[in-house]
């Protein structure tokens, strides 16, 4: 009885089917790959262990790795690939055993390859598994066994221990047939055809283009390195036109949604820092089984909580989605059988699509192979999170019911996968040198193996070789050779091998180079058929198609310098809710009228449209909150327990406060809500930061003692309600005043804290070498005078913003009767009133009052341009991408 051994049963299958019909191989010829053929001996002359698969040697090799450190190789999943290379090379060798025997000899460089085999089969043991090598060693010195039919062994090259176990089985003899592929011509009647999109954008236009006629003929074949993406990028385009598409390939495991939930609660449950993104992953994964508005208010509510803690969360995230437990169950123990099935019924009664449904549950048979492996050889967190790193799941695309599509898409190396022999048309894509290289390398394995003197001979061309004759063998009409000329850095590709031994079977004279001197490096007889497109088109290109789209929709190009309809009109400034009622007059507080004369688009952005961050944050609003606090409750309790205003001889008393205030209020912040602008470190960083702030309100208290000594803090946060807002510019002005100072002649100075202060809060800003222009933006605290100046009655002589950062700095404006030396850090040149509306500090309040009567007529009339007064005003306006930023 003859017996045919190929590498893989697939190949075996495969010659089965092409010889179906043929007596000379349908009766006494057994077929079969060379592992499952070894694996049938063993059942039945095996010594009862398993013998290990691929995951549980990986597994083995990598708990190897993580036991033995005095090894000294990395615990990595690319030495674990390489341990099992060199396990697949030498294991079962005599040449091998000699070694682990210590007769031969292994250098200092070896010692620790031996050494880790000689663990790993020591852990294959315990978990009654054996390596396939040594499965054949055992095999072969069972003479007993020996049957009289003879052997061929086709098309590949056994390792020592299967040859070993070949030739000592088969006493009527073995044959070799290397049946080494080589590049020919393909048959006359077949047409060859080159195509040569310029670049990735233009691959999609040319493929779609050409797939289009050619289904009128037939049946199409595509080929390509990344066959999902190929069809992804071409399909939809194709589906338009009534031409249907399906795709076989793999993709790796973790673009599954099984994979993607899994590492997501992986990475939640393992990971030592809370992982925030990860939660709202797994909520918006089908396997979660929560709708998106709810993972997306969930996701909401956890950025708007940045102490929102780690279990807390998990406990939301359970009552939300059921299945949490279940991988989390996953996750922790990789006994959890019971949590597999669950997810295998989930998947059947969630997914509709049966393509989709099909890939999910191989997602899930691999998790299940990789925990059933970790269990027969030791459990291991970092192995099995490496395995499943590189695993991949079977995909299965089809963009029409019922019947096969017009165009196949598989991989360059799954034509053996495809039932159908002869296809009109192949179109093998992305046959340049880089995509399918040909690496020769010289890896520890085999040149141990080498050295050895039973190292098989390197197959990465030869493998590429049977690839391509295998697609191009399967062309019955027409066959296409794609490349892109350029790739993603606008650098030229080059052909791979294949196609360059290809070519020169077409040649006249292969050594003459002037023959394909064009830029396609083809002989003449394909230029003239060649495929092109540019890509110049790019709008044609991106869509995939001539001309223009087809008209969805048609929306009206928004006016965005202005509310025109009178309904919108009447929504720019809402109705207050207050405690007295509801005020509909328009009411604004100066900082919205300072950021609309900063630029009209800026406030519509910020203060209408409200696009701040989501995010609950740790800096400058915090900060600032926490500050503009901490002096409320400083000066409350100071001028109660001390005096009116921290003078020089009060500066030890006012630090103690100071520092006990601070104290008493961080103590508090972790029970305010999160909407409250608390200021919380939540890591060493921001605590370190939290330190650097209190260090400067405390510091600041040098500078509060020399600032207007002739003034006393009159009130601090001084709150005008919108139920009694005061009226301004033909409107009404609410807010709140950080701090009204007042000297015993009755005037007053109004004074806004800041972390930082720019020019820009000058009142006044530099023309020429020797001209100043009076500024037209910073008018917080010219508006807040004005409004004291109604309601308190007092002759209002400043308007200041007064810095407690790290250097002295105020800013603002100032009546020419007060002295700018008892201002720290102003600068007088820029910020003294030089009378230019009249000799009174109040006619520049009336005149800024003025021109914001008119600014805010323009607000009311809808008018929202963007048109920023200094590269200032663009610092914190979120439209990014404003035409008129500056800055």
């Amino acid at each position: 009885m003859r017996t045919v051994l190929f590498a893989h049963q697939d190949q075996a299958l495969a010659f089965q089917k092409r010889h179906a019909r043929d007596q000379a191989w349908s009766f006494e010829v057994a077929v079969s790959g060379v592992d499952t053929w070894v694996g049938n001996l063993w059942s039945l002359w095996g010594d009862g262990r398993a013998r290990a698969s691929k995951t549980q040697r990986m597994l083995a090799f990598l708990r190897v790795l993580e036991e033995h450190p005095e090894l000294g190789l990395p615990k990595t999943f690319g030495m674990a690939s390489l341990l099992v290379k060199l396990a697949d090379e030498v294991l079962g060798s005599a040449e091998f055993e000699n070694v682990l025997l210590c007769d031969g000899c292994a250098d200092e460089r070896r010692s620790s390859l031996v050494a880790a085999v000689r663990f790993y089969e020591a852990v294959l043991s315990q978990a009654n598994l054996v390596d396939g090598g040594r499965a054949c060693a055992l095999l072969a010195a069972q003479s007993d066994i020996a049957c009289q039919g003879e052997a061929r062994v086709k098309g590949f090259h056994p390792t020592a221990a299967q040859k070993m176990l070949i030739e000592s089985f088969f006493a009527g003899g073995v044959s070799y047939e290397d049946d080494a592929p080589v590049i020919a011509r393909v048959a006359d009647d077949v047409r060859v055809r080159f195509a040569f999109p310029s670049g990735r954008y233009a691959e999609p236009f040319l493929l779609a283009r050409y797939l289009e006629k050619r289904v009128d003929v037939g049946r199409v074949l595509v080929t390509a390195k990344s066959p999902i993406d190929t069809y992804d990028s071409v399909a939809p385009a194709l589906s338009r036109t009534g031409i249907s598409c399906s795709v076989s390939a793999r993709r790796p495991w973790l673009r599954s949604d099984f994979g993607r939930a899994y590492a997501s609660v992986s990475s939640i449950v393992r990971s030592d820092a809370f992982d925030r993104a990860s939660c709202t992953d797994f909520l918006l994964n089908p396997f979660s089984g929560v709708s998106s508005d709810a993972a997306y208010s969930f996701d909401a509510s956890l950025r708007r909580d940045r102490l929102m803690g780690k279990e807390s969360c998990l406990e939301r995230i359970r009552a939300l989605s059921c299945s949490f437990e279940h991988f989390e169950a996953l996750v922790s123990s990789v006994a959890a059988e019971p949590s597999v099935d669950y997810f295998v019924d989930y998947a059947r009664a969630h997914y509709a699509d049966a393509a989709s449904e099909a890939e999910q549950l191989d997602a899930i048979r691999v998790l299940r192979e990789v925990m059933a492996a970790a269990r027969a050889v030791g459990e291991s967190e970092g192995a099995i999170a490496a395995l499943l790193d590189h695993a991949t799941v079977a995909v299965s695309k089809k963009n029409c019911t019922g019947g096969r599509a017009d165009v196949h898409f598989v991989s360059a190396y799954g034509i053996g996968s495809v039932e159908e022999r002869l296809w009109p048309t192949v179109v093998m894509c992305d046959m340049d040198n880089v995509s399918f290289p040909v690496r020769q390398a010289d890896d520890a394995a085999w040149s141990f193996a080498d050295e050895l003197g039973i190292a098989r001979p390197r197959q990465a061309l030869s493998d590429l070789r049977y690839a391509f004759s295998q697609a191009a063998n399967c062309a019955s009409e027409e066959l296409v050779i794609e490349r892109c000329l350029n790739d993603a850095s606008a650098d030229p590709t080059y052909p791979c091998a294949a196609v360059e031994e290809f070519v020169d079977c077409y040649r006249v004279d292969p050594t003459d180079a002037s023959e394909i001197d064009n830029p396609y490096a083809l002989p003449p007889c394909f230029v003239e058929s060649v495929l092109e497109r540019g890509e110049e088109s790019l709008y044609a290109n991106a869509s995939v198609q001539d001309g223009p789209q087809p008209l969805c929709a048609e929306v009206p190009r928004p006016c965005i310098d202005a509310i025109e309809s009178d309904h919108a009109k009447s929504l720019i400034v809402l109705p207050r809710e207050t405690a007295d009622g509801i005020v509909s007059d328009p009411c604004f507080s100066a900082s919205q009228i300072e950021s609309y004369l900063e630029c009209p688009q800026k406030w519509f952005a910020l203060l209408r449209l409200r696009l701040d961050e989501l995010d609950e944050g740790f800096g400058a609003v915090e900060m600032g909150d926490f500050s503009h606090g901490v002096f409320d409750d400083f000066y409350r309790r100071f001028q109660s327990e001390y005096g009116a205003k921290v003078t020089d001889a009060m500066l030890p008393q006012a630090r103690v406060l100071m520092r006990r205030v601070i104290d008493e209020r961080a103590l508090r912040q972790r029970d305010m809500k999160p909407s409250s602008n608390r200021l919380v470190p939540a890591s060493e960083f921001e605590q370190r930061e939290f330190e650097e702030l209190s260090e400067r309100l405390v510091s600041y208290l040098d500078r509060e003692a020399m600032l207007l000594p002739d003034f006393s803090p009159y009130a601090f946060e001084f709150e005008i309600p919108a139920s009694n807002a005061v009226e301004y510019a033909g409107y009404r002005v609410m807010g709140k005043i950080d701090r009204i100072d007042v000297d015993e002649r009755g005037r007053a100075v109004i004074i806004d804290y800041k972390s930082s202060l720019s020019d820009q809060y000058d009142l006044y800003e530099k023309k020429d070498k020797d001209d100043v222009i009076m500024r037209q933006g910073k008018v917080q605290t010219l508006v807040y005078a004005q409004a004291i100046r109604r309601l308190l009655g007092f002759d209002v002589v400043g308007a200041l913003y007064v810095s407690y950062g790290r250097s002295p700095k105020a800013s603002g404006a100032i009546d020419n009767s007060i002295e700018p030396a008892f201002i720290p850090g102003i600068r007088a040149d820029r910020c003294v009133y030089r009378g230019e509306f009249g000799s009174d500090f109040s006619s520049l309040l009336d005149a800024t009052e003025e021109r914001i009567a008119k600014a805010l007529d323009r607000l009311v009339s809808g008018r929202i341009e963007a048109a920023p007064t200094s590269s200032g005003a663009c610092s914190y306006c979120p439209e990014i991408s404003c035409r008129q930023r500056r800055g």
